[in-house]
């Protein structure tokens, strides 16, 4: 009996120290695995359906509203990120009105936009209706302070008669001035006439 102890506590002890090291494995295994995940940040603060206005003060020279619509949009204070689902925004000004919509967005720094997913501009002339834009991509920036749109990616401007696309892109904010960087391609499709 005296012999079978100390084998049966050599046992107990092997036992125990086996499951110390499988348990100090798997807690190891756990943290690399939570390491590896991308942990959420969370929002400064977050608004469900929501709508706000820009409207400029008194003094502005030039009239301008711009109003967001989104399903969700939450901000980050600390990364200075915005995020957008289902954004909807209209630009409107004496000369002109802006809608753009996307199936997402977000911003970088309060200063450049990016719009993503089936992204739609148009550009209404409230003076000319030929001067009538639609811009389409699956991605698109604008920049805040040097108010210029630009795109990486395959892109379509509509206007009139006249279809241009290519693959990457630079803009002003009303489509006024377009640069198409590679792959451009021009349609032109005159409007039928009629004869009496």
């Amino acid at each position: 009996m005296k012999k079978r102890l100390p084998a049966i506590l050599l046992f107990l002890l092997s036992v125990t120290t086996l499951l110390i090291a499988f348990k100090q494995t798997q807690q190891d295994n756990a943290k690399e695995a939570l390491n590896a995940q991308d942990i959420a940040i969370k929002p400064t603060w977050q608004l469900y359906e929501s709508t706000s206005w820009q409207i400029p003060s008194t003094f502005q020279t030039q009239a301008q509203q711009t109003a967001v619509y989104a399903n969700e949009i939450q901000y980050h204070k600390k990364s200075r990120q915005s995020f957008f689902k289902a954004p909807y925004i209209i630009d409107d000004r004496t000369e002109n009105r802006t809608i753009l919509t996307s199936e997402t967005g977000k911003s970088l720094n309060d200063q450049v936009l990016i719009f993503n997913g089936d992204v739609r501009v148009f550009v209404r002339d409230k003076t000319n209706p030929k001067e009538n834009k639609t811009l389409t991509s699956n991605e698109i920036s604008y920049n805040t302070l040097s108010k210029q749109i630009t795109s990486q990616v395959f892109t379509q401007m509509t206007q009139a008669n006249t279809t241009i696309s290519g693959t990457g892109f630079k803009a002003d904010n009303a489509l006024g001035t377009i640069e198409f960087l590679s792959d451009v391609k021009t349609r032109y499709q005159p409007s039928s006439t009629r004869h009496n």
